[in-house]
């Protein structure tokens, strides 16, 4: 998207693989007809309808899954993507966007079976602060936590942001 809107519902991880949770960032409110970017260069390995929502997900060469709902999309099955191609735009599907009655766009991540936060990977949250234990005077400036080894390259796309509000009351992934 060209700047990065308000976090509507952030990660919720499930407790298990099967258990409730909201497996992504949910971006918003935008318009109908915003443009989708892709985060990061990769090959389309789906394009279509889940679940009644216009879907586009991206396996990247580190393995990760990049997906993006709801979305008409303006890519098909095996195209090979760069980071910040058109993937397509945010479809007018209110009453199924479970933001309703706004419009958000759902970006999820995945490494195999496991679901990651895309605010983590692409650095939404920024880097942890170690603030002084309460009572310590300590003359230093507070110490930061590095973006992790192992993050996806997508975590060099830097970008400010913070929660913002909840979505209204739809069902969670």
């Amino acid at each position: 998207m060209a700047g990065p809107p308000p976090v509507a519902a952030p990660f919720e991880a499930p407790e298990h693989r099967y258990a409730a949770g909201h497996r992504g960032l949910d971006l918003g409110p935008v318009e109908a007809g915003t443009e989708v970017r892709a985060v990061e260069a990769g090959t389309v390995r789906f394009a279509g309808t889940v679940a009644g929502r216009g879907t586009v997900s991206v396996v990247h060469a580190d393995g990760l899954l990049s997906t993006y709902e709801s979305v008409d999309a303006a890519v098909a099955e095996g195209d090979r993507v760069e980071t910040g191609d058109l993937l397509g735009t945010v479809a007018d599907a209110a009453g199924a966007s479970h933001c309703a009655p706004e419009l958000c766009l759902h970006l999820g991540a995945r490494r195999g079976h496991d679901y990651l936060d895309p605010a983590l990977l692409l650095g939404l949250w920024g880097p942890s602060v170690l603030l002084p234990w309460e009572g310590d005077r300590g003359t230093g400036p507070p110490l930061t936590a590095a973006v992790p080894a192992g993050a996806s390259s997508a975590a060099r796309l830097r970008r400010g942001g913070a929660p913002a509000r909840r979505c209204g009351g739809g069902a969670r992934r």
